[in-house]
């Protein structure tokens, strides 16, 4: 609801007559009600300020009459006697040009006249940080600037941080497209060129402006929030030397500079507990990647259908490792702190006793342990290779035959390594969602292979063992009819884009129809309904991988395969442009020259941004793309059937909990369906029918 000043501030803005005159054409009103009285002792500070900055707030005056000058100033007196003062002193002249409000109605001219600036519409914080820049510049002092534009001291000192944004910002501030909040999150950026770029896509009406505006900002940068930071504390971090960047604004965590000073740290920090774990006879990874070699994810245990006895004899141990976890939450327990060891040590061991218990026929030998928030890490269980006992003939085909036998998938779990290089998680992310686009791209103009696609994976979900293995995370299609994307990136110019051009023009025509989908669909030729198949088909791919420790192995071949059959080259569309590009860092994209060919010597000097346009140029000229984004057939190496059912996906600290297999939330993190249970633990679970 608008307020009454609100609506006064809007009618004065709206009919408010804004001109630009020089000083010689201005006179003080008689009707101004100190008229004739002379400058006072501020009148010189109040002139320095005007020299400066300019002339912020425009004087209020109304048309002369006969013999006054051609306006006469109802407002902003002093401000006019320090025009005067600079003047006189010979640091202007009487062609001044001044801003001005010119008043013709008799009633906003009174107005003018008696109500004071509290009263008036105040000054645009755009214009407030444009006259900060410019009298900054001037020497003058936070306080000073304070009492000539009328800000708290410490608004100044924010307000002054803002100054240096690109002209572009300040304008789409002015405008009113964005807020102080947007303002100051452009101030961070380091690249008055990257304001600029994100300022005009908010002119140009850009709704993803603002998530792009923040995934600059926040780019790959760890804060002061980071997991690891748990167990070792900030101080520690200082302590060997690592270094802190503030906020400008003191609204965001700290940045840490020294990010493997900061991985390092933590690895010192959990060491004891490795060796505790080790003498106890576990082997120990460290933010693994993936499965731990010669070990496998057990299956989930469903305790509704254990027998009495077997809940039972879980009880006391379910109770030893809640009273573990409890040391937790004690008063004066600091997980930073080594004397926390014993209790974390104490707790895995006491989850690790409560595994076994559930699965007899398994053996519990290795732990993984990952940063995680709450305590500062995650822990999480794993099995030797399970063998099954021989089973005769005859047994094998007994009535007491369930539905928990038929789970060994029919195709193997690929198994291979994939070479990130030192890309980031962000430019990982990057890399295998470009790479998807061009084989979306690929495939909706293939519709024969979409055909094959589309057969292919419905077979391999309902027809085969372990069926759900190529569905999901583990397939490189979701199947579900959901149209690719990722969040705060919009549809890449010849790449997906062109597909959903498509989509959008069959979308058109069926709404011209009349017809209900089915209908429409079924009056198309064969050749339309083949062309309008491989483009949806083609818009449920997803090969993304969010961080370069969470490869998709399985959704990888896939796209190797389609890659094949396509015949994909990511270059028949596009290359990598300059919004490719500058999540790259320098040494990154020097190196991307010299895999084009190209003599990176000039190109070293270059800035950051100039050496994006001049990496986009080359590769344009080349018609040439990175490796990555190519999806060739890795190496396989399958894995023998005792390790077919281990995740590859597990990526790294791929627990909800503290301690993985806490309740039902282990459900999540297990493809059920593909495990065998042993005979040993089937023995204990209630059939289903008579559950």
């Amino acid at each position: 609801m608008t307020t009454p000043n609100e609506a006064v501030a809007t009618a004065q803005q709206q009919t408010a007559d804004i001109r630009f005159v020089p000083f010689k054409s201005l006179a003080v009103a008689p009707e101004n009600m100190r008229f004739g009285e002379p400058a006072d002792a501020a009148i010189p500070q109040l002139a320095n300020t005007v020299e400066a900055a300019g002339i912020i707030v425009p004087l209020i005056v109304r048309p002369g009459r006969k013999k006054e000058a051609d306006f006469m100033i109802l407002e902003g007196r002093r401000r006019y006697l320090a025009i005067a003062h600079l003047i006189a002193e010979g640091r202007a002249t009487e062609d001044l040009i001044v801003k001005i409000e010119v008043e013709t109605d008799l009633a906003r001219q009174q107005a003018a006249l008696f109500l004071t600036n509290t009263q008036r519409v105040g000054i645009h914080v755009a214009d407030a940080i444009a006259a900060i820049g410019k009298m900054r510049k001037a020497k003058f002092s936070t306080q000073q600037i304070a009492d000539a534009l009328g800000y708290d001291e410490i608004e100044i000192k924010r307000l002054a941080k803002l100054a240096g944004v690109h002209p572009l910002v300040v304008e789409v501030l002015r405008a009113g497209k964005i807020n102080l909040g947007h303002a100051r999150s452009f101030a961070r950026l380091q690249s008055q060129e990257r304001q600029a770029e994100i300022a005009q896509s908010v002119l140009d009406g850009d709704h993803w402006w603002n998530t792009t505006l923040q995934n600059a900002v926040s780019g790959d940068k760890v804060d002061a929030a980071d997991e690891r930071l748990v167990l070792i504390g900030l101080d520690r971090y200082a302590e060997a030397g690592g270094r802190l960047e503030t906020d400008l604004f003191g609204e965001l965590p700290a940045v840490l500079l020294d990010g493997d000073k900061l991985d390092g740290l933590w690895r010192e920090r959990v060491a004891g507990i490795v060796q505790a774990l080790k003498d106890a006879g576990l082997e120990v990874f460290v933010s693994p990647n993936g499965v731990p070699e010669g070990f496998e994810r057990p299956p989930y245990t469903y305790r509704y259908y254990l027998s009495d006895e077997r809940k039972q004899a879980l009880a006391p141990l379910d109770k030893a490792y809640e009273a573990a976890k409890s040391a937790f939450e004690a008063e004066g327990f600091h997980p930073a702190s080594a004397d926390a060891d014993p209790l974390f040590v104490a707790a895995i061991l006491a989850k690790l006793d409560v595994k076994r218990a559930e699965y007899p026929g398994r053996e519990f030998a290795a732990v993984t342990l990952s940063p995680e928030r709450g305590i500062g890490f995650s822990a999480e269980y794993w099995t030797r290779p399970y063998v099954a006992p021989a089973v005769d003939s005859a047994s094998s085909t007994s009535s007491t035959s369930s539905r928990y036998e038929v789970s060994k998938p029919d195709v193997d779990t690929p198994r291979f390594e994939v070479d990130t290089g030192d890309n980031s998680h962000s430019l990982h992310e990057t890399y295998t969602d470009y790479a998807t686009r061009g084989l979306i791209r690929a495939l909706a103009d293939d519709p024969t292979t979409a055909l094959t696609f589309l057969v292919a994976q419905l077979f391999s979900q309902n027809a085969l063992h372990g069926g759900s293995s190529y569905s999901g995370d583990n397939s490189a299609s979701t199947i579900r009819s959901e149209r690719y994307s990722r969040n705060g990136v919009g549809p890449v110019p010849g790449l997906d884009a062109d597909v959903r051009g498509r989509l959008d023009a069959h979308r058109e025509t069926f709404l011209a129809s009349g017809l209900r989908p089915l209908m429409w669909v079924d009056s198309l030729a064969h050749g339309e309904k083949m062309v309008l198949l491989a483009e949806l088909v083609a818009m449920t791919l997803n090969v993304r991988e969010a961080r370069n420790t969470s490869i998709r192995r399985s959704a990888r071949v896939q796209a190797a395969e389609l890659a094949e059959l396509t015949s994909y080259d990511i270059t028949a569309y596009w290359t990598p442009t300059a919004e490719f590009l500058k999540g790259h860092s320098k040494k990154q994209l020097l190196a991307l020259l010299a895999q084009m060919d190209v003599d990176a010597a000039e190109a070293a000097s270059l800035k950051k941004d100039e050496l994006v346009s001049f990496v986009a140029e080359r590769a344009a000229e080349k018609v040439w793309a990175p490796d990555a984004l190519g999806w060739a057939m890795p190496n396989l190496n399958v894995t023998d059937a005792g390790d077919r059912h281990a995740d590859d996906d597990v990526g790294e600290g791929s627990c909800s909990a503290a301690f993985a297999g806490d309740g039902v939330d282990d459900a999540a993190n297990d493809d059920v369906t593909t495990y065998a249970l042993p005979a040993a633990e089937r023995a204990d679970l209630r059939p289903l029918e008579a559950a």
